[in-house]
């Protein structure tokens, strides 16, 4: 299983000091996509432009095993 992640930074959004910003945005739209339980969906930056892409390449043998913390 595997994470595969494409992020284009050529554009307006991720210029200078609002590049951090733009990428922690983009990425925090990915944990929120996966807690919804959509494993692959695209990213956006401030502006609405798709800017990226996320998809979970699962193996075909692959058995979920809900995570448990120990508390």
């Amino acid at each position: 299983m595997k994470l595969v992640i494409e992020l284009n930074l050529d554009n307006d959004a991720f210029v200078d000091h609002r590049c951090n910003y733009e990428i922690r945005k983009c990425l925090n739209q990915i944990v929120d996509q996966i807690d919804n339980e959509e494993y692959n969906g695209v990213m956006r930056d401030t502006n609405g432009n798709k800017v990226g892409w996320f998809d979970i390449e699962v193996d075909e043998d692959y058995v979920y095993q809900p995570y448990e913390a120990n508390l």
